[in-house]
């Protein structure tokens, strides 16, 4: 018998009694709540990656602006230069 009928023959022996059928819905709730709260978290995270990235984003386009502006700042004062 392998591991998993030996894990179904000890599951439908604690749904045999009381005491087992107690320690399998508090085993069930701990899941419940372990997955509820892993699921909140990667939301969280995920939203703090996300103000992270529009973050980097606004400093891009920022530094992209003043690229932009020096070079067309560069181009003006050669064409007076000649």
């Amino acid at each position: 018998m392998g591991p998993w009928g030996i894990a179904a023959i000890i599951a439908a022996l604690a749904l045999a009694t009381e005491q087992g059928r107690s320690v399998l819905r508090k085993a069930f709730r701990e899941g419940i709540r372990a997955g509820y709260h892993a699921k909140e978290s990667t939301l969280e995270l995920a939203d703090k990656a996300k103000e992270y990235k529009d973050e980097l984003i606004a400093e891009i386009r920022a530094d992209e602006n003043e690229e932009s502006h020096e070079t067309k700042t560069k181009k003006k004062s050669k064409a007076a230069a000649h």
